[in-house]
């Protein structure tokens, strides 16, 4: 039986968050930009032992890991307390990532990670949580819209060359 397991993850995690960050994160956007070098930069800087280090040691973040029959194969980061102008409310809370090496997309894994981080969400007693996603990612809309969310509005993000339309999408919690 294929089974997944998801785990909190923490600093002993430090290193396989940061591989897993850099991996799926190419795996997913990489082929969207006109320079190797821009991918590569990115993934160096927000994927670095460093990078990582900082938000574990963020009392507002939490991540969790995700592992099909014993691999690791995915991640979630959320992170308490982050609004922007678009985003109203009392306690709002901000979907960071939701990453799945590309080999296991169809197993159900993010799911997985998708119910424990809602579990997060409502103890943290946040009223709404909000994620930036590139405008094209159909799949990732389709999955945010069947669970509850809406587009409030968007913005570009630049990365090396290239520039990409954000889609802020926000989800009320009850």
């Amino acid at each position: 039986m294929n089974a997944i397991e998801i785990k909190h993850a923490d600093h002993q995690d430090l290193e396989l968050l940061a591989l897993l960050g850099r991996v799926t994160w190419a795996e997913t956007f990489g082929t969207l930009f006109q320079r190797e070098k821009d991918v590569k930069d990115y993934v160096d800087t927000n994927f670095s032992i460093s990078a990582i280090k900082s938000y574990l040691e963020n009392p507002n973040t939490y991540f969790w890991l995700a592992y099909y029959n014993g691999f690791p194969v995915g991640y979630a980061k959320i992170e308490n307390h982050v609004k922007t102008e678009l985003v109203q409310g009392t306690k709002v809370c901000k979907l960071r990532n939701i990453y799945v090496l590309k080999d296991f997309h169809s197993k159900k894994i993010g799911l997985a990670l998708w119910s424990i981080m809602l579990e997060k969400v409502k103890e943290l007693q946040c009223d709404k949580i909000w994620l930036a996603v590139l405008h094209t990612n159909d799949k990732a809309i389709k999955f945010y819209k069947d669970n509850e969310f809406y587009t409030v509005g968007d913005f570009n993000l630049n990365i090396g060359i290239d520039s990409f339309i954000m889609n802020i999408m926000v989800r009320e919690c009850h």
